[in-house]
């Protein structure tokens, strides 16, 4: 693993990068992130360490440009949780071994990023479930984004077993097209209530992971 990276790092190397060494998906913070903190662990040339550093934060960007300015994640929330919260342990990682002198969250619009696992949630722990993944939001990315910002909020989980999500609901209601997918998610305990939070998105896939939502 540590050769291949180090292959695909060298700018003089006829070696051609693999294809999530820059891309805009969640692969490319997952894979930085699992091979750049096993080399933190393990490798002993501390030159070496800081080549490791050094790429991902150069080409870890292009994983940041495929969020839109508000921050949205066009891959869904199951992606946001698994790719952010990859870029999230990274940088907090990278942060620690190097005494804050390499910053991964220089960029306002990380903190733009993070604040979408709260304010995409139409009630506590759960966000639409639009493109590829689940609509869960993780605690831990929620935990990870206030060591980074101590001031931002997090929620809380007593709601969760309260919770009730019905797929195709439209079946219920009126007949869409088989592109269309209405999602529901109600309190069934609480009769307090007198709105239901749905979203209504189109899932005709455009790139991976990605709906016109």
């Amino acid at each position: 693993v540590f050769s291949t990276y180090r292959k695909c790092r060298s700018r003089t190397s006829n070696f051609a990068p693999l294809w999530w060494f820059n891309g805009p998906a969640n692969w490319t913070a997952v894979c930085h992130c699992g091979v750049v903190r096993a080399a933190l662990a393990v490798v002993d040339d501390r030159l070496d360490r800081a080549a490791f550093v050094e790429t991902a934060e150069r080409l870890l960007p292009f994983y940041i440009a495929g969020f839109p300015a508000d921050g949205y994640c066009s891959e869904g929330m199951g992606y946001w949780d698994y790719g952010w919260g990859h870029y999230m342990q990274l940088g907090l990682t990278v942060k620690e071994a190097t005494g804050g002198k390499v910053d991964f969250f220089k960029d306002p619009k990380t903190r733009t990023i993070m604040t979408f696992g709260t304010g995409c949630q139409m009630t506590e722990g759960h966000a639409p479930d639009f493109a590829d993944g689940s609509g869960h939001v993780s605690d831990y990315v929620l935990l990870l984004g206030q060591l980074q910002w101590p001031d931002l909020p997090l929620t809380s989980t007593a709601l969760r077993q309260d919770l009730l999500y019905v797929d195709d609901f439209h079946q219920l209601m009126v007949k869409f097209s088989n592109r269309h997918q209405i999602g529901l998610l109600t309190n069934t305990l609480r009769s307090r209530l007198n709105l239901i939070p749905a979203d209504i998105h189109d899932t005709l896939y455009t790139v991976d992971h990605e709906t016109l939502n």
